[in-house]
């Protein structure tokens, strides 16, 4: 079975299947013969959801013959620690706060104020005293064209 071979059946089931999920990611280890599945909605998704899709991915994948027999699938979403990939999930993550590194090696932390077709709208966050509440800046565009990763930050 080969990575774009399994994406693109993932991807065209996921388009047939109720409801608002939508596909992140998918990955395939072909020495583990891991197939991880990272699916998303615009309200989040929850262990039960991802459960009960990982059920039909597999029954349908298994009568498919696409994947070998002792594969391992994994369906979750893409928790925190993966970084955004498709604009849904931007929008989705308005008010909260970014890492965004760019693709020079700089990076920009900041509050997501809006998503636009050029790119994304940031209040870059001001260093201030530990305790105290965080402050924001000037609002700063950048483009998508510049962005090599954005992962959510946790606030407390």
């Amino acid at each position: 079975m080969e990575t774009n071979e399994i994406s693109t059946w993932v991807e065209q089931f996921m388009e047939n299947i109720d409801g608002d999920y939508y596909l992140v990611d998918v990955l395939w280890n072909r020495k583990s013969l891991k197939l991880e599945v990272f699916i998303d909605t615009d309200e989040g998704v929850t262990l039960g959801e991802c459960q009960q899709i990982s059920r039909l991915i597999q029954s349908d994948l298994d009568l498919s013959g696409l994947a070998p027999e002792n594969y391992m699938l994994d369906v979750s979403s893409p928790g925190l620690e993966r970084p955004l990939k498709l604009r849904r999930q931007y929008v989705k993550n308005v008010g909260k706060v970014l890492l965004v590194e760019l693709k020079g090696g700089a990076k920009e932390i900041g509050r997501l104020e809006r998503v636009e077709e050029d790119g994304l709208v940031i209040s870059p966050e001001k260093k201030g005293v530990k305790g105290r509440k965080t402050t924001y800046g000037i609002e700063k565009m950048i483009l998508w064209s510049e962005i090599e990763k954005t992962f959510v930050q946790i606030r407390f």
